[in-house]
């Protein structure tokens, strides 16, 4: 049986562990804490947690992008003789007319006017067209100026024999006509004076529109 003595037992308790001791153990409890860490804080982040995080989202293909939506070209429009013309830029191939210039109908003044003197200037007029025109307009009545008031008129637009219009005018408003005339080539305007009076006829700014 050994003996040991009191003494070496105290200095023992007393005396500092080993330095490998030491080391060994700080490694431990290090590794230990970080396992730790690591283990209770991963479960419980949030995002709040990381606002600096960012995440990429990835969008999968199904093929080729779709083309971009075409337009089709505009047509060109094709230019059109609307323009109205008025009747004393042309010519007559027969007849003429008494005077042209302004005309005054139960007090409104036309520009551009055709008159005649049913008296003195009888028969008809007439215009070659060429079928280039659409509708005849003007404003039809008895000149305020006429020397022979009141009276009365009969006034017929015609095209190769057949009758257009047929209007009757007096000492009231000018009655705005309307005549169409596609593809009319002659073209002709004839009165008479139903009442044997002499009134001077007016058209009104009388126009062509193609």
């Amino acid at each position: 049986m050994r003996t040991v003595s009191f003494e070496k037992v105290r200095s023992a308790a007393k005396s500092p562990p080993r330095p490998r001791t030491v080391i060994a153990s700080v490694l431990a409890v290090a590794a230990s804490t970080v396992t730790v860490v690591v283990l209770q804080s991963a479960p419980s982040m949030t995002a709040a947690d990381r606002p600096h995080q960012t995440t990429a989202r990835v969008t999968p293909t199904a093929g080729p992008p779709p083309p971009l939506p075409t337009h089709p070209a505009r047509p060109v429009p094709t230019p059109t003789s609307r323009t109205p013309i008025t009747l004393d830029s042309l010519r007559p191939t027969s007849g003429g007319w008494s005077g042209t210039g302004e005309a005054t109908i139960d007090g409104i003044t036309f520009g551009h006017s055709l008159m005649a003197d049913t008296c003195t200037n009888r028969g008809g007029i007439t215009y070659r067209l060429g079928g280039r025109y659409q509708e005849f307009q003007t404003s039809l009545g008895i000149d305020d100026h006429s020397p022979d008031r009141p009276g009365s008129l009969i006034v017929v637009f015609t095209s190769a024999g057949r009758t257009l219009s047929t209007t009757a005018v007096g000492q009231l408003a000018p009655d705005r006509l309307f005549i169409a005339i596609p593809r009319v080539d002659d073209f002709t305007i004839t009165w008479r004076t139903p009442t044997g009076s002499c009134p001077r006829l007016a058209l009104g700014t009388p126009r062509l529109v193609g």
